[in-house]
């Protein structure tokens, strides 16, 4: 049912949605459902990548204040910087706003990185590098011989030193914390639960090649004896996303061989494996009805939010949902509109075709075309006016749309009469801050339930693994070396989330 409203939002979104008719009459699609998601998105993006701290450390005490700028910029640097925080936060805030859900997965990686050098030397040389652990072969080794003068007690000596020459490769292991957006419609939560704190199972779904697998330490014969297997119904909202600018198969191209795709499933469900009546959360890594691998972890690595929360459901309403209904009925609207002025302009007749000499005159109706038939052969069709109430259901439809989702008009500024009328600037800042107070609730939802937990994680991972971050300390930019960093997790949301209540809250208290 879920993936019902998601095909559907997503349908509305692309403006596909409703069907075209498939008479001579209007196209027109109303795209309410893309400018209510497109305008809430920019305030939201404004509002936590603005080049501020909506989300960050509280000193403990007046000596702590400047580790906590220091524990912040690190935060901020494995955000924003490692893992390119506006484009997640782009992904998620479009996920959740249009299918219900934002979903983030964070954890840990080794970034790995190959370097190629070229080596010349000695024959003994080389294997002293070749004992390296991160070093090897590239290529075959050239080998040759060269004369060198060595000094001995007799004096400079010629002899014959054997040398080699060959391309070597560097594996360079990074730590790196890793953020990534799950698309919701192959993410998958504990249905029979209502309270987040009582999720027994999640999941996630992707296709990865054979190649990736065993590049990822699966056992190789297992990897290449898997089967593809069909992804679910899901696939619907994937063709639903994708139907406007390309075309979606269900019936992927599999591939051959190492690129050969297949389907896995990534899922985190508590499980009593040494049976002593205790249930512990597992990562299980399954393709089909094949276990790839099982090991236990501490929590699940996915945070999630919905933009209207619902009490005691994990997952809520979006501004899709309260918007869809809406664009239906400004479509219709406005094609019974533009169909209207079309025939008031290009007057259907009544006539008798049997007098008519060309037919087709009446059909194109050309401007300035001649009709060939007698005056009294051809009647006006008298087309209806436009009824007044057309104007009244518009606008009573799109203060409809604002009352829901609190994306209006003032706020995006098309109501110049606000400018034009003598109204006072504190007067427009006042109506333009009361039109902002439901996207307000919806920000400051989205700090405290997920983004602050998401920051928390993401410092204490990256302190734990020793990624060593960058920025601006004490008026120079140096690394930050994370075992000079103490445990956190005192995050504050900040009183005035947007730069505008912010200026706001100073000027009231300069004053």
């Amino acid at each position: 049912r879920i993936s019902d409203q998601r095909r559907l939002n997503l349908r509305a979104f692309n403006g596909d949605d409703p069907k075209a008719p498939a008479n001579n009459r209007s196209t027109y699609v109303d795209r309410t459902v893309f400018d209510v998601v497109e305008s809430l998105k920019a305030k939201l993006l404004r509002t936590f990548y603005s080049g501020r701290n909506v989300v960050k450390f509280e000193p403990r005490s007046e000596d702590d204040v400047l580790q906590t700028e220091v524990a912040n910029r690190y935060t901020n640097y494995c955000f924003s910087v490692m893992n390119d925080g506006y484009r997640l936060l782009n992904d998620f805030f479009h996920d959740a706003l249009l299918t219900k859900l934002g979903v983030f997965k964070r954890g840990f990686e080794l970034k790995v990185e190959y370097e190629y050098e070229e080596f010349e030397g000695s024959e003994e040389e080389l294997e002293a590098i070749l004992s390296r652990p991160e070093y090897e072969l590239s290529g075959p080794v050239e080998s040759f011989s060269m004369a060198q003068i060595a000094m001995t007690p007799q004096g400079p000596l010629s002899m014959e030193v054997s040398m080699a020459r060959c391309e070597l490769v560097k594996t360079v292991e990074t730590p790196h914390v890793s953020i990534s957006v799950v698309a919701p419609e192959y993410f998958y939560l504990d249905g029979q639960v209502q309270e987040r704190d009582e999720v027994r199972f999640m999941a996630e779904c992707y296709n990865a090649t054979k190649s990736e697998l065993i590049e990822a330490g699966f056992d190789r014969d297992v990897v290449e004896s898997l089967n593809y297997s069909n992804r679910t119904r899901t696939d619907n909202v994937q063709h639903a996303r994708h139907s406007r600018d390309q075309d979606f198969g269900y019936e992927q191209n599999l591939g051959r061989g190492e690129n050969e795709i297949v389907q896995v499933f990534e899922s985190y469900i508590y499980l009593d494996m040494d049976d002593d009546g205790v249930a512990e959360l597992w990562q299980t890594i399954t393709c089909g009805s094949t276990l790839l691998s099982k090991k236990k972890v501490n929590e699940f690595p996915y945070l999630y939010w919905s933009p209207y929360a619902l009490s005691h459901k994990l997952i809520g309403y979006c501004p899709a949902d309260v918007t869809v209904d809406l664009q239906r009925a400004m479509t219709m609207t406005l094609r019974g509109f533009q169909d209207n002025v079309w025939m008031t302009n290009t007057t259907r007749t009544i006539g008798n075709l049997s007098l008519v000499r060309n037919p087709r005159d009446l059909l194109d109706n050309p401007i300035g075309g001649h009709i060939d038939a007698p005056s009294d052969a051809i009647v006006p069709f008298q087309t209806p006016q436009l009824n007044q109430a057309t104007f009244g259901l518009l606008e009573n439809l799109q203060q409809a749309k604002e009352a829901r989702t609190g994306s209006t008009r003032l706020g995006q500024g098309l109501i110049q009469d606000a400018i034009s009328n003598q109204n006072s600037g504190s007067m427009i800042e006042s109506l333009m801050n009361a039109s902002n107070e439901r996207i307000m609730e919806m920000a400051r939802s989205f700090a405290e339930t997920t983004f602050k937990p998401l920051l928390v994680d993401i410092y204490t991972i990256a302190k734990d693994n020793g990624v060593i971050g960058y920025g601006a300390v004490d008026g120079a930019y140096t690394a930050i070396q994370p075992d000079q960093l103490e445990y956190r997790d005192d995050m504050i949301v900040s009183t005035a989330l947007t730069p505008e209540e912010g200026l706001n809250e100073a000027q009231a208290l300069l004053t």
